[in-house]
């Protein structure tokens, strides 16, 4: 890979291309939630750099497959299923849920957290500041099990 893109795309405007999903994005509100914080907060403005940082990231593995992170295996930590769904029920029902986590309860190096039955996705605002600290801590996440 080159580098980052400067685009901003939905989070998961890859999804829609793999899985087929016609129409999807951030902003109809069919592909996933996020829950931000009120808006012109200083929470907020972590979150959307947060939010930002999650999209680089996803473009990155969506343009440069580089065999060990993958979009298959990010689908499968986010959702549970790194599959395509084939019933056009899975595909009009999928959704994920963002959300963001702003304190470490102590920790080091908080990592993003999972529930792939509830497609829910949440986002350690702290040490995730610059996209070099997102990508480190996310890939560490997703290819040792966070």
């Amino acid at each position: 890979c080159s580098g980052l893109l400067n685009c901003r795309l939905t989070p998961f405007a890859f999804v829609c291309v793999w899985w087929g999903v016609g129409g999807c994005s951030l902003s109809s509100g069919n592909l996933s939630t996020t829950v931000y914080s009120d808006q012109g907060s200083i929470r907020y403005s972590l979150e959307v750099t947060d939010m930002n940082n999650f999209q680089d990231f996803l473009q990155e593995i969506e343009d440069c497959d580089d065999g060990q992170l993958t979009v298959p295996k990010v689908m499968q930590w986010l959702t549970g299923q790194a599959h395509k769904p084939v019933l056009p029920s899975e595909k009009r029902d999928f959704d994920v849920s963002i959300q963001f986590k702003h304190d470490c309860d102590g920790h080091a190096i908080c990592f993003p957290t999972v529930s792939a039955c509830s497609r829910t996705v949440t986002l350690p605002v702290l040490h995730m500041s610059t996209i070099q600290q997102f990508r480190n801590i996310m890939e560490m996440a997703l290819t040792h099990g966070g």
